[in-house]
């Protein structure tokens, strides 16, 4: 197992989804206007509408209203870029030593340069 990558791509991915999360909920008001202005709403009250039907309907029928939508929304984003940012940290090569002679191993190279050893 190598801890070094496994870090890297934890704390990318962990980075990004906190990032979208935050970026998520400033964008759910605009989330939300879409969503009402499909119900013919406009302005004030197409976002609070769009924004309720996300979080399960109003509070006064039982729903989350529009916290429980800013969160749908923003949980949304931070998963998918979550999963991006791991996705793309993953492809980054981690540096890699020969077993017997602790040199630093280049590419893709499957034996080491200086002894020879094959490396799994």
């Amino acid at each position: 197992m190598n801890w070094k990558k496994i870090a890297l791509v934890s704390s990318v991915a962990v980075g990004g989804g906190a990032l979208a999360f935050v970026t998520g909920g400033l964008a759910a008001p605009f989330v939300g206007s879409l969503i009402g202005g499909a119900m013919g709403l406009s302005g004030a009250a197409a976002a609070s509408a769009g924004l309720a039907a996300l979080g399960g309907g109003a509070l006064a029928v039982g729903g989350g209203g529009m916290a429980a939508g800013t969160l749908v929304v923003a949980g949304a984003a931070a998963v998918a870029a979550a999963g991006g940012a791991g996705k793309l940290a993953s492809m980054v090569p981690v540096e890699r030593r020969c077993n017997e002679c602790d040199v630093l191993i280049e590419g893709r190279d499957t034996a080491c340069g200086n002894c020879g050893v094959k490396q799994s």
